[in-house]
């Protein structure tokens, strides 16, 4: 939302290292669990790439740039006293009843007869781990090119009580998350 609001990629910078830590991390378990990518397994519950569920991801992206933020965060700045959040979260029942009046009919024409799409299959754990992280590295280049980035205040470097008490740089907690 910051990246296409207030044309910030601090955000935006966090959740692609956040993706390329956790991408890292799953080639390296179902490497362990399964060393050959012949198929998918049982438990690994990928969906299928129907161009339902893309559109279903775009508009539930889109919705969250509109609203300022997504469901949850709205429920904390309800707490906060936030009076945008009150419509939001009304606004968004429209919506539910929608999406789970249409579920069914989507899900038996589109979902259920879609392929899966098992990178590693094809193009093997390094292959499949090679291609997401150039994705990840394109889309952080042209957040880099398009978006700026708020100047921040300077730290000492090796500042340990700072480390609790201050903000991270975003790419580092979203590292973080993705270890998580």
């Amino acid at each position: 939302r910051d990246f296409f609001v207030l044309r910030d990629r601090r955000a935006a910078l966090g959740i692609l290292a956040a993706l390329a830590v956790g991408t890292i991390g799953y080639a390296v378990v179902y490497g362990l669990q399964l060393p050959e990518a012949r198929y998918l397994p049982d438990t690994a519950h990928i969906a299928p790439a129907s161009p339902v569920v893309i559109l279903g991801g775009l508009s539930f992206g889109v919705g969250m740039v509109l609203a300022g933020g997504c469901i949850s965060g709205h429920l904390y700045r309800l707490g906060e006293g936030s009076l945008v959040s009150p419509v939001v979260l009304l606004s968004c029942l429209p919506g539910f009843w929608l999406a789970f009046s249409l579920w069914n009919f989507f899900y038996v024409k589109s979902v259920a007869t879609a392929p899966l799409v098992w990178l590693p299959s094809k193009l093997g754990y390094a292959g499949a781990l090679g291609l997401q992280l150039a994705a990840l590295a394109g889309l952080a280049v042209l957040l880099f090119r398009k978006g700026s980035a708020v100047p921040q205040p300077a730290r000492e470097p090796l500042d340990l009580r700072g480390v609790l008490r201050e903000p991270w740089p975003a790419w580092l907690g979203g590292a973080a998350i993705g270890v998580l």
